[in-house]
């Protein structure tokens, strides 16, 4: 349940644009690729008391709910939670973590509602959702009409290492049986965060995650291990990593 809070004029937000001569804005939700205990939870209150010093926000105060609170029982009830949701996080950040059970509510219409709200809401606080690359896109533009008023998914480095180790860690379990060597993390997430640099779109990403574990266990060098060692990831370091084995 969100915290309980003094709620600021319902149209505060919009009254201090029009004073600073600007015009409700479009796509300034945002999207955090990583979990809430991961450090996205602080960007988002650091980010609202910003906005608040900034006079984007009335009060910049940040109220947390997960994403299956949003979701009601059936059409009606998730359009209801959505639109309750936002109304008592006026004038500040409405962070929402674990995007997972709105993404898997499409037979509820979550997409649809928070559109819904936000058409309502929207220029009157932030709403920040947390959740992994791949949920983040495909329910945030899952309808059009929601893809409008979020910015691109906003992955921090950390996290996206993070996000990148595991799902190399889920393709080598799952399609070869391997294990990856504790030792072997830190170079593995550094170097799969090299060889996906730039903005990539998710299934790119993953794409080039699978042709580095593709790259790895096929090597000549790889022999009969089921544990991918740091010397199996140094096979693509062009030498930078294999200095440091030990």
């Amino acid at each position: 349940r969100p915290r309980p809070r003094t709620l600021p004029r319902p149209d505060a937000g919009r009254a201090l644009r029009r004073e600073a001569g600007g015009a409700p804005r479009g796509k300034r939700h945002l999207v955090f690729a990583g979990t809430a205990d991961s450090g996205t939870a602080q960007a988002a209150q650091l980010f609202g008391m910003m906005l608040s010093e900034r006079n984007v926000l009335p009060n910049g105060r940040m109220t947390e709910v997960s994403g299956e609170s949003l979701v009601g029982a059936d059409r009606a009830g998730t359009a209801a939670a959505m639109e309750r949701t936002l109304e008592s996080a006026l004038g500040g950040v409405l962070f929402v973590r674990e995007l997972a059970p709105l993404a898997q509510a499409a037979g509820k219409g979550a997409a649809d509602a928070l559109a819904g709200a936000l058409e309502k809401y929207g220029d009157e606080l932030i709403v920040i959702l947390c959740g992994s690359s791949f949920e983040a896109t495909g329910f945030v533009t899952s309808r059009g009409a929601l893809e409008s008023f979020f910015a691109p998914v906003v992955h921090l480095p950390e996290q996206q290492e993070r996000e990148l180790l595991e799902q190399f860690r889920r393709l080598a379990r799952d399609e070869g049986g391997y294990t990856v060597a504790a030792a072997a993390e830190t170079q593995l997430a550094a170097l799969l965060s090299e060889r996906t640099a730039g903005a990539l779109p998710p299934q790119e990403r993953l794409d080039a995650v699978r042709d580095t574990y593709e790259k790895i266990v096929q090597d000549p060098r790889f022999g009969s291990s089921y544990r991918i060692t740091p010397e199996h990831v140094a096979f693509l370091s062009e030498g930078a990593v294999e200095a440091g084995l030990g």
